[in-house]
């Protein structure tokens, strides 16, 4: 009689404990299967936010697709993906620039590659980069679809780029010069105290000091603009 009533107090236990190690195993096997397949389900996840227009979070469902595969193709096809939704679909073009690069640098022998180059280069050629353009352009491929638009935009870049930035560079120029005229006229300002009260309510030397903090820092910046201007000329 003690025997059954040990017996009938340990079996909820003993069944208890044979279930949870059943659930447990099943468990790891489920979590290796999703873990396995995350790639693919964070694929679907994306093609799911295309149909909803909700291009930002097809994205990211890539990208968590792209961080859970090792497989190279598979990867590929999905960097491929981002940069076009970046350029086609978002318009954003500092994004598609970023992940062009990225797809260019991981996967060279990818059959998507001469026309990847062929973007990037139309990229840097709208954003009045010509020597980026050119570098991405003349890598398109003499067999690519790309091949005779790239050398088209590479003819208009080596006949009409020199001329279009000597006018930039003649309005930099100018705008320099403007800025030193009202420099020297901020100066006299300053040799009257009551003046530059008036202007920043300060002592003069620190109005000086702004003034020419900020003329030096604008001047940069034009000088920054005129070299770069320049140095697209003599390429």
């Amino acid at each position: 009689m003690n025997k059954w009533k040990a017996f009938c107090r340990l079996a909820p236990l003993l069944v208890s404990a044979s279930l949870m190690a059943v659930f447990a195993e099943a468990q790891q096997e489920t979590a290796g299967q999703e873990t396995g397949d995350m790639p693919s389900v964070y694929y679907a996840r994306a093609d799911s936010c295309l149909d909803r227009s909700d291009f930002r979070g097809a994205i990211a469902c890539l990208k968590n697709a792209l961080d859970a595969s090792s497989d190279d193709t598979f990867r590929s096809k999905v960097q491929w993906e981002i940069a076009s939704i970046y350029s086609f679909f978002l318009e954003d073009y500092s994004g598609a620039e970023k992940e062009y690069k990225k797809f260019i640098e991981q996967f060279r022998g990818d059959p998507h590659i001469d026309e990847a180059n062929f973007r990037l280069g139309k990229i840097y050629f709208n954003k009045k980069d010509p020597s980026r353009a050119a570098e991405y352009l003349k890598n398109v491929s003499y067999d690519s679809e790309f091949y005779n638009e790239a050398q088209s935009l590479l003819t208009w870049l080596q006949d009409h780029w020199k001329t279009e930035s000597y006018f930039h560079a003649k309005k930099i120029m100018i705008g320099i010069s403007i800025l030193e005229i009202a420099f020297v006229i901020c100066w006299i300002l300053l040799g009257n105290e009551h003046q530059i009260h008036i202007i920043i309510k300060r002592p003069s030397f620190v109005g000086l000091f702004i003034l020419v903090l900020i003329f030096l820092m604008v001047k940069l910046y034009f000088n920054f603009m005129l070299y770069n201007l320049l140095q697209g000329m003599m390429s």
